[in-house]
């Protein structure tokens, strides 16, 4: 979506959630050794598990402690920027067995049975009313919406705009289609996903947006063949379902009613060319086998190979507590300075004034960027959210508006955020 991210492009190489920390940075937060962890020889992947599981854990405890609409749109700003470190760990998780990754999980005390649970009370809560927490979460926003059954005016409206498409169709029978007994009857000419768009860019109704969700093939006692659509309609802070049916009616015979062209004898050959084949691998072959056993890290180490063999990838500089520290204090300050410096930003004038600014903070930054580098996502996310001048939610504002008005026609201010 963005053409600039603050808090990555002042940080670069940096990712995304490696940044930032208050005046007076925390010590780094260490990782307790568990089973899952030491049985990853690579000491790289055994610190991307590491920080995988606790944000994990931090998000899991985020969820936990929503209960109302002000805590769920409090932790849906924090989510957002756990979910973004999650997303940028993925790659390195990607090297680690997904039975691993979960026993790590369960070490934590993030099981299937707490997750479930939590997301579970938020889903029957309908997010507490806050849409923001819905969206963090990966849901539409309607699903944190107060549901209200569609008002005769509603229907009427979208009765009359479905109509007016239906119009276009020839031979369509039926209408308006928001129950079985009035679905919107198809010839087998006609083409159903056509005249099934058609008519949904009818369900819009002004002031409003309208999601489909999953269509639904149903076959009455009859022996006729309808589908079924749900159009979830938000507006004015409220969602509405609608749906939207059709009776098609299927041609005789089709191609398709045709037997296959593979006989029982062609099956034969193919499955004995596949038993000559393994039974000529001999020993070498073996199935691939999965059995229920509770998976046990100890009894494995993860490397990574390539084409070459084990891929070793460089090491991190070791920095000392005191260097990390000095990092931590100089990324706080730099990045509250930024939010004053882009706070002030209102015209042309303003944004070049600021440039210059902006120009010098990122050097500073830069300048620290190998120490930060080492030092855990989640240790720099939390120092960051206790800066009070420098929130993820307050950059990310300052970052929308500095889009929104293009720089405020400053292109010097446009180099010094994003080159």
């Amino acid at each position: 979506m963005k053409t600039l991210t603050i808090l990555a492009l002042l940080t670069a190489p940096l990712s995304l959630a490696q940044q930032a920390e208050p005046s007076v940075p925390p010590a780094p937060t260490a990782q307790q050794a568990t089973p899952a962890l030491n049985s990853i020889s690579d000491p790289q992947l055994r610190q991307t598990l590491a920080e995988a599981i606790r944000a994990m854990t931090s998000v899991t405890e985020l969820l936990e402690g929503v209960q109302d609409r002000a805590s769920a749109d409090a932790a849906a700003e924090k989510l957002k920027v756990r979910m973004a470190l999650l997303s940028e760990l993925g790659y390195g998780l990607q090297y680690i067995p997904y039975p691993l990754v979960l026993q790590a999980m369960s070490e934590a005390g993030i099981t299937q049975e707490r997750t479930e649970s939590t997301q579970k009370r938020l889903v029957e809560n309908r997010y507490y009313g806050s849409t923001e927490l819905a969206e963090a979460m990966g849901e539409p926003a309607y699903k944190a919406m107060e549901l209200t059954a569609p008002t005769p005016e509603l229907l009427a409206t979208l009765e009359q705009n479905l109509r007016a498409a239906a119009a276009q169709v020839p031979n369509i029978s039926g209408g308006p289609g928001f129950s079985k007994e009035s679905a919107w009857g198809l010839t087998a000419e006609h083409n159903f996903a056509v005249i099934a768009n058609l008519l949904e860019d009818a369900i819009s109704v002004a002031d409003s947006q309208a999601e489909k969700q999953d269509g639904q093939i149903v076959h009455d006692e009859q022996g006729r063949l309808f589908v079924r659509y749900e159009y979830v309609i938000s507006r004015n802070g409220k969602a509405t379902v609608v749906e939207l049916w059709y009776m098609v009616a299927m041609p005789d015979s089709t191609e398709d009613d045709a037997p296959p062209e593979d006989t029982e004898e062609e099956y034969e050959d193919e499955y004995t060319e596949e038993a000559q084949e393994e039974e000529s691998m001999g020993d070498d072959y073996e199935e691939e086998e999965y059995d229920d056993e509770e998976f046990d890290p100890s009894q494995m180490e993860i490397t990574v190979e390539g084409a070459g063999g084990i891929v070793q990838a460089p090491q991190s500089p070791e920095y000392s507590p005191e260097q990390k520290a000095e990092a931590l204090s100089i990324f706080t300050k730099g990045m509250s300075e930024l939010a004053t410096v882009l706070s002030g930003v209102t015209d042309t004038a303003t944004a070049d004034a600021a440039a210059q600014q902006v120009k010098a903070i990122r050097e500073r930054l830069q300048s620290v960027s190998d120490v930060l580098e080492t030092i855990p996502g989640m240790d720099l996310i939390e120092a960051l959210e206790a800066e009070s001048t420098a929130s993820p939610a307050m950059l990310n504002a300052l970052e929308e508006r500095m889009e929104a008005e293009a720089f405020y026609g400053s292109e010097s201010l446009r180099r010094a955020l994003t080159q």
